[in-house]
């Protein structure tokens, strides 16, 4: 049957810059409305803020993960908001904050960190914040011996970043659609702009960028909902300025993932027919 044309009596709502002074005052006029007709409510209201509020923990501490010569974790203390991001030496130490996000909020209506990671050194820090609420993040640098912000990419990354090496950023950006679809890499202080290295072109396939674990590959996944395709940097070998290579063009219906150790390239895969879930293979790198 032919689609049906409708109307979409809201579509002057749409306001996509949050700029529309006319949306704006409707918005505050609906605000307004609801505040009035539920006034009778506040007290229940706040019965149920703190029968909820008292079911937290507000004072608790996560489990911390090595990496490198530190261990990392996060916390969250009573009458405060957001998280504290910490490290301590594994040998033992004390403890030390990398990032609090109740200073970084601070006079903001809104904020959300995306992601929180340490350079290769474990002497800079990267992470990403939105601090209005259209998933446009800004990615922050910050230098962890001296604790100063050393450079702020502008709102174009989609929340997540890897390190290369201590100069060398790779990040996410996406479409009109807010599909992740292009992978780029930042040199810290260059004025020669951030590079695009990959982009998705098929709007049914979506990008993720993650390392390995031993922390030697880049790896850049092209995903569909029922087909994979990953490209690898070889961080080690071609150093963070080098290009991705596809290490298994996509075949429709045939999804892996990649992992990395010693010698060898590991792949779950469902490809065979063999594989009645998955199966692991290698290669050598």
């Amino acid at each position: 049957d032919p689609p049906i044309e409708t109307e979409d009596v809201y579509y002057w709502m749409r306001d996509d810059d949050r700029s529309n002074p006319e949306v704006i005052a409707h918005l505050n006029a609906e605000n307004d409305y609801t505040t009035a007709m539920t006034k009778s409510l506040e007290p229940f209201q706040e019965q149920l803020y703190k029968e909820m509020k008292g079911h937290l923990q507000e004072t608790d501490e996560d489990y911390p993960y090595p990496h490198g010569d530190y261990l990392y974790y996060t916390k969250t203390e009573e009458g405060k908001s957001y998280k504290v991001h910490c490290r301590r030496p594994a040998a033992g130490g004390p403890e030390e904050v990398v990032l609090d996000e109740n200073v970084e909020a601070e006079g903001l209506p809104y904020f959300e960190v995306g992601t929180v990671k340490p350079s290769p050194t474990h002497q800079k820090l990267v992470y990403t914040v939105d601090t209005k609420g259209h998933e446009d993040y800004q990615m922050v640098i910050k230098d962890l011996q001296t604790g100063a912000r050393i450079e702020t990419v502008p709102g174009q990354c989609s929340g997540e970043a890897e390190w290369g090496d201590d100069e060398h950023l790779y990040y996410l950006r996406r479409d009109e659609n807010h599909r992740e679809y292009q992978v780029w890499r930042h040199q810290l202080g260059a004025d020669t702009g951030d590079v695009l290295l990959l982009e998705e072109t098929d709007g049914l396939f979506t990008v993720d960028i993650y390392k390995s674990q031993s922390g030697r590959f880049l790896m850049a996944d092209v995903e569909s909902k029922e087909t994979t395709e990953t490209a690898i940097l070889d961080l080690e070998t071609d150093g963070p300025t080098g290009a991705f290579q596809v290490l298994q063009k996509r075949k429709f219906g045939v999804k892996y993932d990649v992992g990395h150790r010693g010698e060898f390239l590991y792949m779950r895969t469902n490809r065979g027919s063999e594989a009645q879930n998955f199966t692991i293979l290698c290669r050598p790198v």
